[in-house]
């Protein structure tokens, strides 16, 4: 019995690590390590479709070269992450594919620790939201249709008043 604990610990720990394997590359939501500048260490499909990588052959591109205008998450909210003084970060805001086509995202940023309580890396759960944004802007633009034809009726009944008065 004493012979086969190893096996059989080696056995579950490899299974495990499977497991935690797989969840990472097919999980439905978008899921990338970046070290402390920046640099992806490594990406699921997911993460990897949404941005236009290759998850295999883009590691080591900058998060930063998909941010458009100012950097956000602030370098001071990542230092605060770091540090410990904050458990994560969110943000929704617009990015840029690496075809240059705009993809609005929900990015949870966190720091993963070293066994010593460092911080060791960033860890990025991505969720597209283009559709959801595509749709809000579709709904707004019907909004505004709806509003200028209402005014247009009533300016219409008004005129047609006025006019009947005349009459």
């Amino acid at each position: 019995d004493e012979v086969k604990r190893p096996d059989r610990e080696r056995g579950a720990r490899e299974t495990a690590e499977r497991r935690e394997l797989m969840t990472f590359h097919l999980a439905a939501i978008g899921v990338a390590h970046f070290d402390l500048t920046g640099r992806l260490l490594r990406a699921n499909q997911r993460f990897a479709e949404m941005f236009g990588l290759d998850a295999t052959r883009d590691i080591g591109v900058n998060w930063h070269d998909f941010v458009i205008g100012e950097r956000i998450p602030s370098s001071e909210m990542l230092t605060q992450l770091e540090l410990g003084k904050m458990s994560s970060v969110q943000v929704e805001r617009p990015f840029r594919r690496t075809d240059g086509s705009e993809i609005w995202v929900r990015a949870n940023v966190s720091v993963a620790p070293t066994v010593a309580g460092e911080a060791d890396f960033h860890i990025v759960v991505a969720d597209d939201l283009s559709e959801r944004k595509r749709m809000e802007e579709e709904s707004r633009a019907l909004d505004q249709r709806v509003e200028r034809v209402a005014r247009l009726e009533s300016i219409g009944a008004l005129a047609g008043g006025v006019a009947h008065d005349f009459n």
